[in-house]
């Protein structure tokens, strides 16, 4: 095989490759939905988290999406934060009627949450 066919037999691949890429996106699209990075929650309100997998938008007008599965949390309780800079962390503490759910922050800044009907 020359060095003309293998390269077009690679470019081939990748273009085939790079079509389905594109399909399969626009499959999961549809599985999309809107989530939110929250700061301030409402201790009357019911919560559900997941990690966003896309951004759109630049800041401060930027929207996040997941194809994730949402996990209820419940009530809403406290927060917690330490250390500072680099080291600096927090999380959100919730209640779903029998335990109580902790959710730490991840350092990419993909924790969301959206507001849920109650479970209890």
């Amino acid at each position: 095989m020359t060095f003309k066919e293998k390269k077009y037999k690679i470019e081939k691949k990748y273009k085939i490759e790079k079509k389905y890429k594109h399909m399969n996106r626009d499959i999961d699209m549809f599985k999309e939905v809107e989530v939110f990075r929250l700061t301030e929650f409402d201790t009357h309100k019911c919560y559900e988290f997941a990690l966003k997998t896309r951004t759109q938008g630049s800041y401060p007008n930027e929207k996040y999406y997941t194809t994730n599965e949402f996990q209820y949390l419940g009530y809403y309780i406290r927060s917690e934060e330490w250390g500072y800079g680099d080291n600096h962390g927090g999380a959100e503490i919730f209640s779903d009627g029998h335990n109580e759910i902790r959710i730490v922050y991840d350092y990419e800044g993909k924790t969301c949450f959206r507001e849920a009907d109650c479970k209890t």
